[in-house]
């Protein structure tokens, strides 16, 4: 545990990224976000949970510096002086709490947050429950768990025109049978 970290996980941690390797020889850390790197919740979020393969429990870092490099990110997890701390944390999945993930503009949204959410589509009929969300390029993807396959979802306008968290619904110009 890293000086200041809080000692017991929250019940809503979210793997954001992955320790990939050292960075350099004074304790820093190579970070692969799950999502691009200067839209990652990693810059600005300080706690952080990460959790090797072996281990049950993910175990608590504070982090003093993160920021991009390339591909990816680099962070200091405080109190880590040297390569072979960082070493230590090779391959790590990084977990944050869902409550600290910063205040989004009027109309964004964090793709975990749709997940679970049933889609509906303009007539009011069900399609499914977003399972996952793909970045494929153009345009991220909802994968839609159906009755009876998956619908691979456009999330563009004017195909998703609307969210609601609060109801936990999508609304989607799209039928079963697309």
């Amino acid at each position: 545990m890293t000086p200041g970290a809080p000692a017991t996980p929250p019940v809503d941690l979210i793997e954001v990224g992955r320790v990939v390797d050292a960075w350099g020889v004074k304790g820093w850390l190579r970070i692969e976000p799950l999502n691009a790197p200067e839209e990652s919740v990693l810059l600005k979020v300080r706690d952080w949970w990460l959790q090797g393969r072996s281990e049950t429990e993910p175990r608590p870092i504070r982090v003093s510096r993160c920021r991009v490099h390339g591909d990816g990110l680099v962070a200091k997890p405080s109190g880590f002086e040297d390569r072979d701390q960082a070493l230590s944390l090779r391959s790590a999945a990084i977990r944050v709490s869902r409550a600290a993930f910063p205040p989004l503009e009027t109309g964004e949204v964090y793709w975990v947050d749709l997940i679970g959410c049933e889609v509906r589509n303009a007539r009011d009929e069900p399609l499914g429950t977003v399972q996952k969300i793909e970045d494929h390029g153009a345009h991220p993807i909802l994968f839609v768990e159906a009755s009876d396959r998956i619908l691979l979802i456009p999330m563009v306008d004017p195909i998703v025109s609307a969210v609601d968290l609060k109801l936990r619904q999508i609304r989607a110009d799209w039928e079963l049978d697309y």
